[in-house]
């Protein structure tokens, strides 16, 4: 609704392209996005559109997102949004499917292709990122220690240097960006895998990235039979 909203109010094209959602996680996910080519938003707008009884509008009651919200996340499910001013917005939403549904879906050779053992730290401020990183990584057999902030997450390191088999990190963080954090990683433990993803930098390439000593680098959102065939590669190195 908010996007035939936008799309009459502003034209532009709105579009629910299908997914395969073993493109960006397992297939025990369903994928749903819906976007737009309207005015888009800011981040601080971004971060407020479910709020309860926030809207944009003048006869809007602020109900609608934030509603769509808490159903999603009743069904253990998350919303994630990409907009840019002039840009348009995508909502993608991600499904648990249900255990039988999961269960017929798996081919019998996917499992053994993309498990493996390790203890693995990931650091994403994007919470809902993070958590689905965190159930991938463990569906295929890891240890994880997810964290929100490179800070604390530098502080987890180096109380425990040699625990960690590898590093993901996100590039844009609050508190100290993805290079500068896996600079001070190396500081600790100069042989420390590290792989370093980003939705979007100008400051850092896959070039850049691998000039700095940096083991694999991901554009978002990554699909899951890369992320998981580079972990495995480094980790048999």
């Amino acid at each position: 609704a908010q996007a035939l909203r936008t799309r009459r109010e502003g034209g532009g094209v709105m579009a629910t392209p299908g997914a395969s959602p073993q493109e960006t996680w397992p297939l025990w996910e369903v994928f749903l996005s819906i976007s737009d080519t309207g005015p888009g938003m800011d981040k601080d707008l971004s971060e407020k559109i479910f709020d309860p009884f926030f809207t944009t509008k003048k006869t809007g009651t602020g109900m609608g997102l934030s509603v769509v919200h808490g159903i999603v996340k009743s069904m253990n499910g998350f919303i994630r949004v990409k907009s840019e001013p002039d840009k348009g917005s995508e909502f993608c939403i991600y499904f648990p499917l249900a255990e039988q549904v999961y269960a017929e879906q798996v081919p019998d050779n996917q499992a053994p292709v993309l498990a493996g053992k390790g203890y693995i730290m990931i650091v994403d401020d994007e919470k809902e990122v993070l958590l689905m990183e965190k159930k991938v990584l463990e569906h295929f057999g890891y240890q994880v220690s997810s964290h929100t902030g490179s800070v604390d997450a530098l502080r987890k390191f180096r109380d425990e240097p040699d625990s960690f088999d590898i590093v993901i990190t996100d590039m844009t963080m609050p508190d100290m960006p993805g290079d500068i954090f896996a600079e001070e990683l190396r500081k600790i433990r100069p042989d420390i895998p590290i792989i370093l993803c980003t939705g979007y930098s100008d400051s850092m390439s896959e070039e850049k990235a691998l000039s700095m000593g940096i083991n694999a680098f991901f554009i978002k959102p990554v699909p899951v039979k890369d992320l998981a065939g580079k972990i495995s590669e480094i980790l048999s190195k």
